[in-house]
């Protein structure tokens, strides 16, 4: 008898020893597809690289609020009721959990029961990373800049690496919107994450060379996930984050990263100064893509990311039907444009089709919307224009 306890014993351990083993090596396949991907973008240059696409799907801009109510009723039926205002630890455990009955309150938009919450918390836990950074959040949340400032930076201390690392971004957001006090233009006018900035965050170890350029757009992306939940287009701070994500992706990583960024950018544009400035980096960098040869088209894993997002494909043609007073000849002006309007006309009502644009195979998934609707009204106006300048140029050259 004893014997067939022990030897079932060990059989059990040693099915409990190989499912450990198979969770370790899931968590580790599942770190490697995280951070490996399969998605291959193009430089302005042509060039391939691996990039990972940057985009927000519908359920990223909003909060589970069912799932946020279930939690906070599961910590009541738990803990009870719990005296928050206590200056001593009332236990490790349930001042986590009432930490995070704060957050789920914070995302539900209740900000000062949360706040009621997090600052007796944080007097009786001055060194959990969690606690501080919530705090700092609710203050943001409340408008109270200089107190978030002060919690945040505490929270960046306590764990540099949280969020990825790049809660050094939040820190010169809070920076930028106490500026903005003073300056009501400031983040109209200056960008939160210049250029020298982003330079001295980026990877410079020989190590870490093959991610140099990746640190930095996934530390923006990573806080323009976090906060696309709590700030709601239109918002100046998003744009001028992703505008930064923006530039440095042209500059450093791929076209397609480029693109979503100002495509977002645009998106969370505050007045007509930002939406401008978003639709002139989309304008310039679509004209680099046109020059691409037929070799160097665009993935179709791209698209699929521009439908997943809800991205307009239409802004993949911005700037591409401008007509150029520098052309020389009014032919290259009804060959080249006057051809593409024709046929994009037809095909941008298709809902899925393929079709072909200086040499890019693109997918485009129409949206039926307002801007949708006014196509071919948008169309014939341009076409008719195109035709007038054609039209009244070849008539002036007869005269001369």
């Amino acid at each position: 008898m004893n014997h067939q306890m022990n030897k079932r014993k060990k059989l059990i351990k040693s099915l409990s020893i190989r499912k450990v083993l198979l969770l370790i090596c899931l968590n580790l396949i599942s770190v490697v597809g995280l951070t490996c991907g399969n998605e291959y973008g193009h430089k302005v240059d042509g060039s391939v690289m691996h990039s990972r696409f940057f985009y927000l799907t519908p359920g990223q801009l909003k909060f589970d609020t069912v799932k946020l109510k279930k939690q906070i009723t599961d910590y009541d039926n738990q803990y009870g009721q719990i005296n928050v205002s206590s200056a001593q630890i009332i236990s490790r455990d349930k001042d986590q959990a009432l930490s995070n009955k704060a957050l789920a309150l914070m995302k539900l938009g209740k900000v000062k029961e949360a706040r009621a919450i997090l600052e007796p918390l944080v007097r009786r836990n001055q060194n959990e990373y969690t606690m501080c950074a919530n705090l700092g959040t609710v203050y943001e949340l409340s408008g109270e800049l200089d107190s978030a400032l002060k919690y945040i930076s505490r929270g960046l201390e306590l764990n540099s690496n949280s969020h990825w690392g790049s809660e050094w971004i939040h820190v010169e957001l809070l920076n930028a919107k106490i500026k903005r006090k003073r300056d009501k233009n400031y983040i109209l006018n200056n960008r939160i994450l210049s250029d020298e900035l982003l330079e001295s965050n980026r990877d410079t170890a020989i190590k870490k060379r093959f991610r140099r350029n990746s640190r930095i757009l996934r530390n923006i992306y990573m806080q323009a996930r976090t906060r696309a939940r709590f700030t709601p287009a239109p918002n100046e701070v998003m744009c001028n984050l992703l505008l930064s994500a923006g530039d440095f992706a042209q500059k450093n990583d791929t076209y397609e990263n480029a693109f979503m960024a100002f495509a977002y950018a645009r998106k969370y544009a505050k007045g007509y100064i930002q939406r401008r400035e978003s639709e002139k980096k989309i304008i310039a960098l679509n004209k680099l893509r046109d020059v691409l040869s037929h070799d160097k088209a665009l993935e179709s894993m791209f698209f699929y990311a521009i439908k997943s997002a809800q991205i307009n494909p239409k802004l993949l043609l911005m700037g591409l039907v401008d007509i150029s007073e520098s052309l020389d000849s009014v032919n290259n002006v009804e060959n080249k444009y006057k051809a593409k309007i024709d046929s994009l006309e037809e095909e941008l009502r298709k809902p899925f089709q393929v079709f072909e644009l200086g040499g890019v195979n693109e997918f485009v998934h129409e949206k039926e919307d307002e801007d949708e609707r006014s196509d071919t009204a948008f169309y014939v106006i341009i076409s008719a224009l195109v035709i007038s300048t054609v039209f009244f140029a070849v008539k002036g050259q007869k005269r001369t």
